[in-house]
């Protein structure tokens, strides 16, 4: 995934949906300065950008150096760390938001309810999570602008019930088509 990433770079430009409304409606009241994720951030556009734009306090999570590289450049306003979103280590309850935008897709199914349930623990009682997934599930590997890339993607029913076993209560789901077949975007809250 890393080196994927790496070598793709700019011709990797995220997704053509209007993403950005499902992110209004994740942060939607969320008071200046509150702590906000982006995991799977890629270059910081156009999501942490328009995160930092809201007024949020904005840490970006990507597993590639490069483009990690090109979201501090693109947006100095927000925090940018290499990571695997696996191996996070964050406080309990240290953020409001988490917005995970396709990226989660790329994580083993079998680590994913753990991961599911580390950002539940995250989460500030009443925030929210962001989440993007297939709306069936496939792993393997495929080309992606030119580079093999893994998908392990355990679809959206897997999803919504390990978020359901994190502790996590689902308040919308959108279904977006693509190509053959959709992705499906899920909004979970932790309760207050």
């Amino acid at each position: 995934m890393r080196r994927g990433y790496d070598v793709i770079g700019d011709a990797y430009k995220g997704r053509p949906h209007d993403v950005l409304a499902w992110v209004d409606r994740a942060v939607a009241g969320l008071l200046p300065g509150a702590p906000v994720l982006d995991l799977g951030c890629g270059d910081g556009v156009p999501v942490a950008r328009h995160l930092v734009g809201r007024g949020l306090a904005v840490t970006g999570v990507d597993l590639s150096e490069a483009q990690v590289q090109r979201a501090r450049r693109a947006v100095p306003g927000a925090s940018f760390v290499v990571a695997d979103m696996t191996a996070l280590d964050l406080p309990n309850a240290s953020v409001a938001a988490v917005v995970a935008l396709y990226s989660v897709l790329h994580v083993p199914p079998d680590e994913q309810p753990g991961l599911l349930a580390d950002i539940a623990r995250w989460l500030r009682p009443g925030g929210r999570l962001l989440l993007v997934v297939g709306e069936t599930a496939w792993t393997g590997v495929d080309d992606f602008f030119g580079v093999p890339m893994f998908f392990g993607d355990a679809g959206a029913a897997a999803a919504a019930d390990a978020l359901a076993a994190a502790g996590l209560r689902l308040a919308w789901r959108h279904r977006e088509p693509e190509g053959n077949g959709a992705h499906v975007v899920l909004l979970a809250e932790r309760p207050a």
